[in-house]
C-alpha cells in the first residue's frame, strides 16, 4: 500500500527504523523548489518498486514521478540479479523521466544517475565515491549502491521515449544483514547500523541531482567526472562477448560510455554493455 503522510504508518520494527520512517513531507520540503510537485509514492513493502514505476500509466506529466519503498520483496539489480532490500537500512527508489532519446543513448542515463548519486553521498556524507563501470556505487571498494535502468521505446522511430530509473542505497545495512556470500563485496555508507542522515534527506537528494542530471543527458557534460570516479579504468577485467570470453586491462572510458578494454595482443575493444569483471591480484 502507498501512503503519503508524515512517517507513514507504525509497522513496529526496530527503535532505528521507526525513527527513520520514509516521510512524504521530510522528503519533499528537502527538494529544490522547482521539484516539490512531482508525484511520490511510498510504499511500507514492495516487490519492486522498477515493476510497479513501469505499470503507471504513460503520461508526460509524470516526469519526475517516483516510487519509493522501506524494503522490497523482490528487488532486481541488473542481468536478472536480485537485490537485497533489508527493511529500514536501505533506499529503494524508483524514478520515471519522460526523455526522447535515440536508443543508443540509454546508457548516458545509467552513467548520468551514477554521477548523481555520487554527487548526493558526497554532499550529504563527506565520503569519497568511486565507479564500477558501469553502474555500481563504490566506497572503499565494496558496492553501497547499484543502479537499474530500464527504457520504453517507440519502435516506430527507435527511439526511447520514458525511462525507469531505479536505484538501491545501502544506507546502515550490518554486514550481518546481507548474505554471506555478498559480505565481501557489499558494503553500506554507514556500516555500524546508525546514520547521521536520514532516509528522507538521501532521497530529496538523489531525486535533486538525478533530476538536474537528466537535462543534460543530451549534452553528455557530466561524462567527465564519470571518467575520473571509474574505478574499473587501469584495473585487469574480463568479459563475454559473441559467446567468446575476454580479458585485458581496461584502458578508459569512450564519449559515449563504452569501456575501452586493450587485451595483451595490444588490440582494443569497446564494450558497451553488460558484465564485466574486475580481476583480483594473485
Amino acid at each position: 500500500m502507498a501512503y503519503g503522510t508524515d512517517g507513514g504508518r507504525d509497522k513496529g520494527g526496530s527503535q532505528a527504523e521507526r525513527a527513520d520512517r520514509l516521510s512524504l513531507s521530510e522528503i519533499q520540503k528537502n527538494l529544490s523548489e522547482k521539484y516539490r510537485n512531482i508525484h511520490i509514492y511510498l510504499y511500507d513493502q514492495i516487490d519492486s518498486t522498477n515493476r510497479a514505476a513501469k505499470e503507471i500509466s504513460d503520461d508526460s506529466t509524470l516526469n519526475g514521478t517516483t516510487l519509493i519503498a522501506n524494503t522490497q520483496s523482490a528487488g532486481r539489480g541488473r542481468l536478472g540479479r536480485s537485490f537485497v532490500s533489508p527493511a529500514g537500512s536501505g533506499l529503494y527508489m524508483s524514478i520515471i523521466l519522460q526523455r526522447d532519446i535515440p536508443r543508443e543513448k540509454a546508457v548516458n542515463i545509467t552513467t548520468m544517475t551514477a554521477v548523481a548519486v555520487c554527487h548526493a553521498i558526497e554532499k550529504l556524507t563527506g565520503k569519497d565515491t568511486q565507479i564500477k563501470w558501469v553502474n555500481d556505487i563504490l566506497i572503499g571498494g565494496k558496492k553501497v549502491c547499484g543502479i537499474l535502468t530500464e527504457a520504453q521505446m517507440d519502435i516506430d522511430i527507435q527511439r526511447i521515449n520514458r525511462i525507469v530509473v531505479g536505484i538501491g542505497l545501502n544506507i546502515s545495512t550490518r554486514a550481518d544483514e546481507f548474505p554471506e556470500e555478498l559480505r565481501e563485496t557489499a558494503g553500506s555508507l554507514y556500516e555500524n547500523g546508525v546514520s547521521p542522515v536520514s532516509r528522507n534527506r538521501f532521497a530529496a537528494e538523489i531525486l535533486n541531482e538525478v533530476l538536474d542530471g537528466a537535462d543534460k543527458i543530451a549534452t553528455g557534460e557530466y561524462m567527465e567526472e564519470y571518467k575520473k570516479k571509474c574505478f574499473t579504468v587501469g584495473k585487469r577485467v574480463s568479459f563475454e562477448m559473441d559467446g567468446r570470453r575476454y580479458e585485458g586491462m581496461a584502458a578508459a572510458v569512450g564519449d559515449n560510455c563504452e569501456l575501452i578494454v586493450r587485451q595483451d595482443s595490444g588490440e582494443e575493444i569497446s564494450v558497451g554493455f553488460g558484465e564485466v569483471s574486475v580481476k583480483t591480484a594473485g
